[in-house]
């Protein structure tokens, strides 16, 4: 059943029978929408592992397999480094919520926040920006932050095993 199939119009069927062949398409819907997101969780896995089996089959060339060693050996700095920014950025996204979230509607919230500090690493600025020095200081202390984290666990490394 679907939307369509509900006799919205007609005077013979009861109200309580429209509503429950409404439910029952609603019902429907639901769990068409939940198949087709278990079906593209699953086929996200796939791709994964056909990456994975990808990049374990180039191995075996000398050119290739010099590639993938470097992205194994540098598995565990990126890890790391991706842990430490997660961490940053979900502080900072907490503090600007608390800092500016009861008077700008960009930081009202949490998840809010961090699509606006998303923006803001990516260069784009908050609407007002340069009327409220406090906003001006957190995104510069944020940005510099984060800069400074990327650099240190990104560069860091790879001059200490070019150099040292």
């Amino acid at each position: 059943d679907d939307f369509t199939s509900v006799p919205w119009a007609s005077p013979d069927t009861a109200l309580a029978d429209k509503m429950d062949n409404f439910t029952v398409a609603i019902k429907g819907m639901y769990r068409e929408l939940s198949w087709m997101e278990d079906k593209n969780t699953l086929g996200f896995v796939i791709m994964v592992l056909m990456l994975v089996r990808i990049m374990k089959a180039t191995e075996v060339h000398p050119r290739t397999g010099l590639l993938t060693g470097t992205l194994k050996h540098g598995a565990n700095d990126l890890w790391h480094f991706s842990l430490l920014f997660c961490l940053v950025f979900s502080f900072a996204a907490t503090v600007s919520t608390w800092a500016f979230g009861s008077f700008r509607e960009d930081f009202r919230d949490i998840r809010t926040s961090m699509k606006t500090q998303f923006k803001i690493l990516m260069g784009e600025l908050p609407e007002e920006f340069d009327e409220d020095l406090l906003l001006i200081l957190f995104v510069v202390f944020s940005v510099m932050i984060q800069f400074c984290e990327s650099c240190l666990h990104l560069f860091c490394p790879v001059f200490a095993n070019k150099f040292g």
